[in-house]
């Protein structure tokens, strides 16, 4: 993985697309939002 890179996470119902924008060797969890962007977040199925 490397910054630029994009992810595609799926849960169940739900996928969710990201862009890498930092890589840290330590990072705490309140830095965590701060290392990626969502692209997009979509569901197959609307309930």
């Amino acid at each position: 993985m490397a910054i630029g890179d994009t992810l595609v996470i799926v849960f169940g119902n739900k996928t969710l697309t990201v862009k890498v924008a930092a890589l840290n060797e330590l990072t705490k969890k309140e830095q965590a939002g701060e290392m990626y962007t969502v692209v997009d977040e979509s569901y197959k199925e609307s309930y």
